[in-house]
C-alpha cells in the first residue's frame, strides 16, 4: 500500500501498559497543545475484554479540569471523550465521539480522530469511517488549552479529575504509537492507514468443504438497542431456525439495563431472516435475561425459559425465596411494601394478614385500587406494592412455530426452594430424551445461588409435555472431592461452584451434563435416571474443553459420522481469541457399579471464527450441516454461520501466513542501517532492536524508522565500520514483532509465527 508521508507534530511510541504503570507525557503534550484543526492516530492492542480503558488522557491545569481522553469500553466501543469546564466553572460541556465496534483483544487496531473547526469530528477505525459529529467548535486540543494550560498527560490511563478520590481507568496492552498532526488528513489516507490493521475474522475454506457467509443477525444500533447478548439457536420440527437473544437497550451489561427477549426466524435454513419478534418485554426497567429453548417433538410446542427481574434487582442482590405463599389452600404471589407483605390470590384480589385491601391485580400485573385507578405495575419501583425481591424463572411457549409467544407460568413454585437466591436457566438449549425409560422427557439446565452465594447447576424436567416441572438434584450433591462431601445447599467454597451448563443424551439414554466452573475446564457429570440424580463418583473435568468460562453450545449430530454417534461442541478455548467447533464420538468405557458408561472422544477441532467468540449456541440445520450463533464482539454483535461436516473435519490452514520478504543492509560514514520487510503490516513491541552480525562482532541496532505501510522496519547502529556485504540482520526475542492478528513473529529459519 502506497501512502503519502505526513509529518506529525508529536509522536509517542512503544508503550506497554499493564495496570497503573502509565507513562507521564505531560512535557511532550505541552508542545502540541495548541493544535486546533488536526488529527490523532493511535495504534494499539489490548489484553482485556472488559472494563473502561484509556489510551491517552490530556487534562488541563484547573479544577475541575477539562480533558480529552481516547478510550476503549468493554471491547465493544471505541472513542474520544472531551469534557470542557469554562466560565465560572459551572458551565460544563461533554462531547463523546464514539462508535460501537468490535475491539478484539489481542488483535492490533488503529483508531483516528479528525477535528475541523466549523464542521466537527470524524472517527475512523480499522479502515472504516465509523462516526461523524457536528460541532462548530471542534478542535484537537486548542479548545482545551484556551481554557487553561495542560497540567497532566498520561499514556495508558485516565483519572476522573472531578472525584475527591482518584479513580483510575488503566489500559492493559501495547501502544505502538500515538501521532498528532496539525492538519486534517485526507479521508482516503485515513481509511487506508487505519485499514492496515483491518482483520476480517474469516477462516479459509478448504477445498471440497463449505461454509456460508457470516450474517450479523443482531448488532449494536439495530432496532434501537445498543447491545445484544446470550444467543440461543433452535431448529424446529418445521425446519425453521429460531435465533433468540437478549435485546439490551443500554449496552452489554447484565445490570442495570433494560432487556427484552426477542427472536428472529428463518424458514429457509438461515438464508433470510424475519424482523425481530418480541417474545417478552418487561415494563420500565424490569428485565429478562438469558434464554433456554427446547421443542416437544410429540406436541410440537416450543418452550422457552428466561429469568425475569423486578426493577433494580440483580443476580447478586435478590433475596432467598420463591415469591409465593400458600394461604387458605390457595397459592398466592407475594407483594411487598417495605417490610409489609401482601398476597395476590388467584382471582387477583389482594389481602394483608387475611383481610381484603380493595386492591386488585390484573393479568398484565397492573395494580388497581377499589375506585378503578391505576397504581402501577408490580415489576416497577414506582408501584406502591412491588414483587417480592427475587428473580422469577418464567416458562413461555409458542404453538405456531415461534411466531407468537405467551407466558405459561412462573416455575419458581415448582422448581425453586425457599433457601435459594438467584435461580436461572442454561442459557442455551434443553433437550428431549430419545432413548431409555424416560424417553420423551423434557430437560432444561438451570443453576442457583445458595444462602452463601455459592452456585450449583441442576436440571428441571417434565414428563407430561410441559404441564408440570420438577427439579432434580445437583451434581454437587454428594460429590466427594478433595476429601470433602459437598452439598449444593451448604456449599461455601467458590472453587466448587458449578453454573451455566449444557447437556446431551448419550446412546443409552444417559444424560451427560457439562458445567461451567472455576477450574477453566468443563466439568462433566452423568445421570442415568434422566436428570433426577447423579453418579457423583463419576464427575470429571474434560481436558479437551478448556476455558469455557461462559455459555458454550453442545449437540448430538444428526445421523452417524464415520459410522458412529457424534457430538459437536462450540466454544472459545482458553487463551485463544477465536471460535472452535469440536467434533467427537461416543465411546463405551468400562462400567462402574452405577452401570454402563460412555465418554466423548473429541477427535476434530476446527477454527470457525477468528476474533471474539464469546457465548455461543450450535444446532443441526439439515443432514450434514450445522450452524453456530455466537457473540462476535463483547456485548454487541451476534453472528450466524453455517458449515458442513467436511469443513468441521478439515485441518486448519494457516491464516495469511506472514513471512519476511527481504533484508537489506546499507553502510555509511555514520554506521550501518538494516531494513527488514514483511509481507504484511507489523507492530514492533519491546526493545525495538535488531541485531546486526558482522565479521567483527554483533551490534544492537535501534529502530529508526518504518515505511508508512508498516511493512518495513529500519534499524540503525552508529559508528560501526563494517562492509554491509559481510553483515546479516536478525530480530532477537526481546524485540516482539506482532502481526495484525496479534500473532508474534519469531526469528527461525525463514521466520515463523507462534
Amino acid at each position: 500500500m502506497q501512502l503519502t508521508k505526513y509529518t506529525p507534530v508529536l509522536e509517542l511510541e512503544n508503550a506497554r501498559i499493564l495496570g497503573k504503570d502509565f507513562q507521564n507525557v505531560t512535557q511532550e503534550l505541552r508542545a502540541a497543545g495548541t493544535v486546533g484543526d488536526g488529527t490523532i492516530v493511535i495504534r494499539f492492542r489490548n489484553y482485556r475484554k472488559q472494563g473502561y480503558m484509556a489510551l491517552l488522557t490530556v487534562l488541563t491545569d484547573q479544577y475541575p479540569a477539562s480533558y480529552l481522553t481516547a478510550y476503549i469500553k468493554h471491547a465493544n466501543q471505541i472513542g474520544f471523550l472531551k469534557h470542557r469546564v469554562s466560565g465560572d466553572r459551572c458551565v460544563m460541556e461533554t462531547r463523546d465521539i464514539h462508535a460501537d465496534v468490535s475491539v478484539d483483544f489481542g488483535f492490533v487496531n488503529t483508531v483516528a480522530l479528525t477535528a475541523r473547526r466549523g464542521e466537527g469530528y470524524a472517527l475512523y477505525y480499522n479502515g472504516e469511517k465509523v462516526q461523524t459529529v457536528c460541532d462548530p467548535d471542534a478542535a484537537v486540543l486548542a479548545d482545551l488549552t484556551a481554557l487553561a494550560p495542560i497540567g497532566k498527560a498520561m499514556l495508558g490511563d485516565f483519572l476522573e479529575p472531578q472525584k475527591m478520590l482518584e479513580r483510575h481507568y488503566p489500559f492493559h496492552g501495547d501502544i505502538d504509537f500515538i501521532r498528532i498532526y496539525d492538519t486534517v488528513l485526507p479521508d482516503e489516507w485515513l481509511l487506508g492507514f487505519t485499514g492496515q490493521t483491518k482483520c476480517a475474522p474469516e477462516v479459509p475454506v478448504p477445498k471440497g468443504t463449505w461454509r456460508s457467509r457470516p450474517i450479523r443477525l443482531f448488532d449494536g444500533g439495530m432496532w434501537g438497542s445498543r447491545g445484544y447478548r446470550i444467543p440461543t439457536l433452535l431448529r424446529t420440527k418445521a425446519d425453521t431456525l429460531l435465533a433468540f437473544i437478549d435485546q439490551r437497550f443500554y449496552g452489554g451489561a447484565d445490570h442495570p439495563n433494560r432487556i427484552h427477549t426477542v427472536v428472529r426466524r428463518s424458514e429457509d435454513g438461515g438464508e433470510t431472516w424475519s424482523e425481530p419478534v418480541t417474545v417478552l418485554a418487561m415494563p420500565e426497567n424490569a428485565q429478562t435475561i438469558d434464554t433456554c429453548s427446547v421443542q416437544d417433538e410429540q406436541t410440537g410446542r416450543i418452550f422457552l425459559l428466561t429469568d425475569a427481574f423486578p426493577e433494580v434487582m440483580t443476580t447478586f442482590t435478590v433475596s432467598s425465596g420463591t415469591g409465593w405463599r400458600k394461604e387458605g389452600g390457595e397459592l398466592c404471589r407475594v407483594l411487598m411494601n417495605g417490610r409489609e407483605e401482601y398476597l395476590v390470590h388467584p382471582d387477583g384480589c389482594i389481602t394483608r394478614n387475611g383481610a381484603e385491601t380493595g386492591l386488585h391485580l390484573d393479568e398484565g400485573d397492573y395494580l388497581w385500587d377499589a375506585d378503578g385507578r391505576l397504581l402501577g405495575n408490580i415489576w416497577t419501583e414506582q408501584a406502591p406494592l412491588r414483587l417480592y425481591p427475587t428473580d422469577h424463572l418464567l416458562l413461555l411457549a409458542s404453538d405456531d412455530d415461534g411466531k407468537s409467544w405467551q407466558v405459561v407460568r412462573d416455575l419458581n413454585v415448582e422448581t425453586k426452594e425457599e433457601w435459594m437466591k438467584f435461580f436461572g436457566c442454561g442459557p442455551g438449549n434443553g433437550i428431549q430424551l430419545q432413548n431409555g425409560p424416560h424417553r420423551g422427557r423434557l430437560l432444561f439446565p438451570v443453576y442457583f445461588f445458595n444462602a452463601h452465594d455459592r452456585q450449583a447447576a441442576a436440571l428441571i424436567y417434565s414428563d407430561d409435555h410441559g404441564q408440570t416441572w420438577r427439579r432434580g438434584a445437583s451434581p454437587v450433591d454428594g460429590w466427594q472431592v478433595d476429601g470433602k462431601r459437598l452439598s449444593s445447599a451448604a456449599l461455601t467454597e467458590k472453587e466448587y461452584d458449578t453454573l451455566e451448563a449444557q447437556l446431551v443424551e448419550l446412546p443409552d439414554g444417559t444424560v451427560l451434563y457439562y458445567m461451567r466452573n472455576g477450574r477453566r475446564k468443563a466439568l462433566g457429570a452423568y445421570s442415568r435416571d434422566g436428570g433426577e440424580t447423579w453418579a457423583t463418583g463419576e464427575n470429571f473435568y474434560d481436558d479437551a474443553l478448556t476455558g469455557p468460562c461462559g455459555q458454550f453450545g453442545i449437540m448430538r449430530w444428526d445421523g452417524a459420522v464415520e459410522g458412529k454417534t457424534a457430538y459437536a461442541c462450540s466454544l472459545h478455548l482458553d487463551g485463544e481469541n477465536r471460535g472452535t467447533v469440536k467434533l467427537g464420538f461416543a465411546r463405551e468405557i468400562p462400567p462402574t457399579p452405577s452401570g454402563r458408561r460412555y465418554c466423548i472422544d473429541w477427535k476434530y477441532a476446527k477454527t470457525v471464527w477468528e476474533g471474539t467468540y464469546a457465548y455461543s449456541s450450535i444446532c443441526n440445520v439439515s443432514h450434514g450441516l450445522a450452524a453456530v450463533f455466537f457473540e462476535s464482539s463483547s456485548s454487541l454483535s451476534m453472528t450466524f454461520q453455517k458449515m458442513d461436516l467436511a469443513f468441521l473435519c478439515a485441518q486448519d490452514a494457516p491464516l495469511d501466513p506472514p513471512a519476511v520478504l527481504s533484508r537489506r543492509i546499507a553502510g555509511s560514514d555514520t554506521g550501518l542501517c538494516a531494513c527488514v520487510r514483511w509481507n504484511q503490516p507489523v507492530m514492533p513491541v519491546g526493545t525495538r532492536e535488531a541485531v546486526i552480525i558482522g565479521k567483527r562482532g554483533s551490534y544492537r541496532a535501534a529502530l529508526c524508522g518504518r515505511t508508512e505501510d508498516s511493512e518495513e522496519l529500519c534499524f540503525a547502529v552508529p559508528d560501526v565500520q563494517e562492509a554491509p556485504s559481510d553483515c546479516k540482520v536478525v530480530i532477537p526475542e526481546c524485540c516482539e514483532i506482532m502481526t495484525r492478528r496479534g500473532t508474534r513473529w519469531r526469528e527461525t529459519d525463514g521466520g515463523a509465527f507462534a
